[in-house]
């Protein structure tokens, strides 16, 4: 129901934000720089119902390559990880390749400070991880598994 709903809302902000695109054109562009931040955010409010709607699905059932790749490409951009970002990564962290979990939960731990005394980030931090090696203990991959559990041990 909740992938539904979000492929409904992302399906509506695509087409606000094509609209827009084609407003654009037409525009003067003497106020190019508001032009600008309105589409980054109606762009970015689009992103955002996208990953919540490929979060509920690969909650369910595995998802294709090109929904991967999509989920990794938002998640490598993160500069900073807050709660939302860190559920999406929490919950398709069995779906993801180790090595994004991996350079993902390094960056992280370079930033330990931002994150110290925050239960809810710690827990997905660890979410994260365990999925992550689950997937890779039941491939044979044990000693991965260990590496990227170790990285949350502390």
């Amino acid at each position: 129901m909740i992938q539904n709903e979000a492929h409904k809302y992302a399906n509506n902000q695509e087409i606000k934000v094509k609209i827009l695109e084609e407003n654009f054109e037409t525009l003067n562009y003497n106020n190019e720089w508001l032009e600008l931040h309105s589409q980054e955010r109606l762009t970015r409010q689009y992103t955002d119902y996208r990953f919540l709607e490929l979060t509920a699905k690969a909650c369910h059932q595995i998802l294709n390559k090109e929904e991967v790749t999509e989920i990794s490409d938002f998640l490598f951009g993160i500069e900073l990880w807050l709660e939302y970002s860190l559920g999406i990564l929490a919950l398709n962290a069995w779906q993801l390749p180790y090595s994004l979990v991996y350079a993902i939960i390094s960056d992280i731990n370079l930033h330990e400070k931002e994150y110290k005394g925050k239960l809810i980030y710690r827990r997905r931090i660890v979410q994260t991880a365990r999925r992550c090696a689950m997937t890779l203990i039941s491939r044979g991959e044990t000693q991965k598994a260990s590496d990227l559990l170790s990285m949350v041990h502390h």
